[in-house]
């Protein structure tokens, strides 16, 4: 069986909880740490599932934080694919930037024995036809 660590909602950002709560900073980049290293750890890929930006224009800090554990999964030699969700929705990815991981809008990817498909973010009613558009799983 293949396995894998399925996140998502990471909104990456300085601070998550934005002015709600100021003195909270940093704790999406700790959690993402912790996701990566628990990946590295049992050496499994990583799919994230959309809005692991909180921004469609994260700021240079958050680029860097996530590039940083991009790229520890790349020395580690394990993959990441991505969707994109509403809120970091751009053209071109924001994850396309860094060489390592695999956006999965569109297409499917074969990990281990499993057949992974991924949409990015949908309005509804262009949903269900685009997930007929998918390659045969």
């Amino acid at each position: 069986m293949s396995q894998f660590v399925f996140s998502a909602d990471w909104h990456y950002a300085p601070s998550a909880w934005g002015q709600k709560r100021v003195a909270i900073a940093g704790d999406a980049y700790y959690s993402g740490r912790q996701i990566v290293e628990f990946c590295r750890q049992h050496q499994l890929p990583l799919v994230l599932g959309g809005d692991v930006f909180d921004s469609r224009r994260p700021d240079t800090q958050t680029l860097a934080e996530m590039f940083r554990q991009l790229t520890a999964m790349q020395q580690a030699g394990l993959p990441v694919l991505y969707i994109q969700g509403q809120h970091e929705l751009a053209e071109p990815p924001w994850l396309s930037l860094h060489p390592w991981p695999i956006h999965l809008h569109a297409r499917t990817y074969r990990l281990g024995e499993l057949l992974l498909g991924g949409l990015d973010y949908q309005p509804a009613e262009q949903l269900l036809p685009a997930y007929r558009q998918l390659p045969d799983c």
